[in-house]
């Protein structure tokens, strides 16, 4: 049974009913879905505030200073003052990077950077760039998959 922080879904290679997760949420060993604020009391770096916004997701925030892509975070105008999800820029621990290939903090800084200065790019092209900036950086599998697929 789903709790409000999910929703039934039929995996159509299953035929199964499965609870799929909001943003912001996710499910340990098959429990019920959990704020990722609650279960990750350190998903926030340098002593930020964790909060889910519906529909959007996790958002880390600093009271005393604005944030900078280095610490995670940034503000755009394109994206008319709304907190910038989470899931986009918290920073890894660098042995959990090291998984990956160590230099993935570096590339995926250049390439956050990259999405932001292409004035060209539409908000929701900006956020399909960052979903996969973002899968690359912590799906081996799926960053291979990109490659192949870009070659």
């Amino acid at each position: 049974m789903c709790n409000s922080a999910s929703s039934c879904v039929v995996n159509r290679w299953s035929g199964e009913a499965e609870c799929v997760c909001a943003a912001g949420y996710v499910s340990v060993d098959g429990l019920p879905c959990q704020s990722v604020c609650d279960l990750q009391p350190n998903f926030c770096r340098n002593d930020g505030k964790c909060d889910i916004i519906e529909g959007k997701g996790a958002i880390c925030r600093r009271c005393d200073s604005l944030p900078t892509l280095e610490r995670a975070a940034k503000f755009n105008p394109v994206f008319e003052g709304e907190p910038v999800s989470a899931q986009y820029y918290r920073r890894y621990d660098d042995d959990e990077l090291s998984r990956y290939g160590g230099g993935g903090r570096a590339l995926a800084s250049d390439e956050i950077r990259h999405i932001y200065e292409d004035r060209t790019l539409s908000k929701q092209e900006m956020e399909e760039r960052l979903r996969i900036v973002q899968l690359c950086s912590t799906d081996e599998h799926f960053a291979d998959f990109v490659r192949q697929t870009q070659a």
